[in-house]
């Protein structure tokens, strides 16, 4: 698709009176600037409302659908929208005003991929950063896509890329695909979207980072979410881990993504058992390995096995609340270093994907990924269904 491209930015809101007039600001002042904005409020009952009303831009649409959850409000910008694209941002994230600009000059590039992102970094509330408005301003350095053809892969063995406020996709892709987000769910339905907008499209990496991801924000999804995992105990597979596997065993999934899918749900059962072992779950743990038995030829899955057999439960939760301290150093001080709280996090919506610094990104990428750090350029051959991944960090 080639010619004028428009945004519809689609930003579900509930409660976020306290951020969610720089997120206008910022989507506002972008360097490409045809767009439209469609605020969905989600219920919210503080000041949310009024603040968005306070804006006089006649690209800011209002919408007020009820309450019925993050997925169902974005549904409905969807549905909404004009644009031939839509980009989403959640009411506590921040752009870069060269965001929309940067992915509108690489699809313009590669017409055939209907899926794009730039990079992101996590920055906890209260950081003295949200108050620079100036570091939006600045000049950043071009960078050329890579392009990311099985993105279960790439989740699963690369580092994060992907976080909802970073993506801009094809509308006609997600009308496709509608209900786009799966409603009623507040975990992992945005991974539920990536996977089955990656059975239509590949995926564009935009390897700058453009997007501040709020960690920690007050009211937000990922903390009701959290709150929910640790009092009722529920370590099971979410919704989106099922369907991902029903896909790959029915056949639904296109051949060449069934068996990262299966690996990725795999591995995320592990994870789920250490945190359950955490927080004193051995009997759900054990269930979670053994669903995950095609795994036993890894070293993480027998780990996992014998810290179930022998490991009482305050070795466990030391060694969990080790083990996040060191690997998402933002999630444990929000979670206040409880490990299972801390461990949930780590799975609720956009922190799922692992909340990092763009200077740990960028070093994981060159020590981890040689290959993707030198941001291979794109081929705009046509995309085989039946093809196993191609590119160098999927």
């Amino acid at each position: 698709m080639t010619g004028r491209i428009r945004f519809s930015v689609v930003m579900p809101l509930y409660n976020k009176a306290a951020y969610v007039a720089d997120t206008l600001r910022a989507v506002l002042a972008q360097r490409h600037a045809d767009l439209e904005v469609l605020v969905v409020d989600d219920g919210s009952t503080d000041d949310s409302v009024a603040i968005v009303q306070r804006f006089a831009d006649p690209r800011v649409r209002l919408l007020q659908p009820g309450r019925g959850g993050v997925s169902r409000a974005r549904n409905h910008g969807i549905a909404q929208a004009t644009g031939n694209w839509v980009a989403f941002c959640d009411a506590d994230d921040v752009w870069h005003r060269d965001h929309l600009a940067t992915i509108a000059n690489t699809v313009r590039r590669y017409p055939e991929v209907g899926m794009a992102a730039t990079t992101w970094q996590a920055v906890p509330d209260g950081d003295p950063r949200w108050q620079d408005a100036s570091r939006l301003c600045k000049a950043m350095p071009p960078a050329e896509p890579i392009r990311i053809m099985d993105i279960a892969r790439r989740l699963r063995t690369g580092t994060p890329f992907l976080c909802t406020s970073s993506l801009a996709v094809r509308r006609d892709l997600l009308l496709q695909l509608a209900p786009a987000y799966a409603e009623g769910e507040t975990r992992g339905e945005d991974i539920d979207l990536w996977f089955r907008l990656n059975a239509l499209t590949d995926c564009l990496e935009i390897p700058v980072s453009l997007v501040d991801y709020r960690d920690a924000a007050v009211n937000s999804l990922s903390r009701e979410v959290l709150s929910g995992v640790v009092k009722t105990g529920q370590y099971q597979e979410a919704g989106y881990l099922l369907r991902a596997e029903a896909s790959a065993r029915n056949g639904s999934a296109p051949a060449w993504q069934r068996g990262s899918l299966l690996s990725y749900v795999d591995a995320a059962r592990i994870t789920l058992a250490r945190d359950a072992l955490a927080a004193g779950q051995r009997r759900a743990a054990a269930g979670l390995l053994w669903r995950a038995r095609a795994q036993a030829g890894t070293k993480r899955w027998w780990l996992t096995v014998l810290m179930t057999a022998l490991l009482p439960r305050r070795w466990t939760a030391a060694w969990q609340a080790w083990r996040v301290r060191r690997t998402h150093p933002v999630v444990a001080e929000a979670a206040g270093n409880s490990a299972p709280q801390a461990a949930a996090a780590i799975h609720a919506p956009c922190a799922a994907t692992h909340p990092l610094n763009a200077r740990a990104l960028a070093a994981h990428s060159r020590t981890a990924h040689p290959v993707a750090a030198a941001a291979t350029p794109l081929h705009p051959a046509p995309r085989r269904t039946d093809a196993p991944a191609r590119s160098p960090v999927a």
